[in-house]
């Protein structure tokens, strides 16, 4: 005797809402598919209908190229023809030239002065005058004028030397003093200071002879002593 299930053990009544539930359930699944690939194709079809078509008839404008102007035509082409001269021409004479000069041939000759050039004479410098150049305020001023610009060279003082430099000078006649030069030495640092000095004095009285002013020598001594 075989043994019957019970109702509530049978499931075999259940199958069409399995069956039911099944398909609910692959649609759902179905249908969330499309929602997620759907956005992605949207994209990709709103994507391609911005490409813009371009029709085979419409032609776009080309910049046309600038023809160059033709070349011009090159130069003909020229040959030089040398022609050889044959040496063998006689000559009128026989060789021989005729070295005398005639009369006609002479040309006509001028002399040319030339011109005379004159000789400057520079005035004579007197070495003893009738009246002699002074020093503007006379020998005080020009003593105080020296001590106050004469400047002891230091090598000078620092090896002891002394002496007496003697510069001799020519007063022009406007009281200028030219050709300033130590006639006695004594070292080549006093002497320079001596000259540098004597070419700082301004202008002095001329000499003058006969009432009139002429150019003049003078000497002057110019005593270099260490105080001790």
């Amino acid at each position: 005797m075989e043994s019957k299930k019970s109702v509530k053990a049978d499931l075999e009544w259940k199958r069409p809402v399995f069956f039911e539930i099944g398909l609910c359930a692959a649609l759902a699944l179905t249908l969330m598919a499309f929602e997620l690939i759907g956005p992605r194709e949207k994209n990709e079809t709103t994507f391609q209908s911005q490409v813009i078509l371009v029709d085979d008839d419409v032609v776009l404008p080309t910049k046309r190229e600038q023809e160059l102007p033709p070349p011009p035509p090159a130069p003909p082409m020229t040959s030089t023809v040398i022609e050889i001269v044959s040496d063998n021409i006689e000559l009128e004479n026989d060789g021989s030239f005729d070295t005398e000069i005639s009369e006609n041939d002479i040309t006509e000759t001028y002399d040319v002065e030339e011109p005379m050039v004159e000789e400057v004479k520079e005035e004579e410098i007197f070495a003893v005058v009738e009246e002699e150049p002074a020093f503007p305020g006379g020998e005080d001023a020009l003593f105080d004028f020296i001590g106050k610009n004469i400047v002891y060279p230091r090598a000078a003082r620092e090896a002891g030397i002394e002496g007496t430099v003697m510069v001799e000078f020519v007063v022009e006649p406007n009281g200028k003093l030219s050709h300033v030069t130590a006639i006695r030495k004594v070292a080549p640092a006093l002497d320079e200071e001596a000259i540098r000095v004597v070419k700082m004095m301004p202008t002095w009285s001329p000499g003058k002879q006969r009432g009139k002013a002429v150019r003049a020598r003078f000497r002057l001594p110019i005593n270099f002593q260490l105080s001790n």
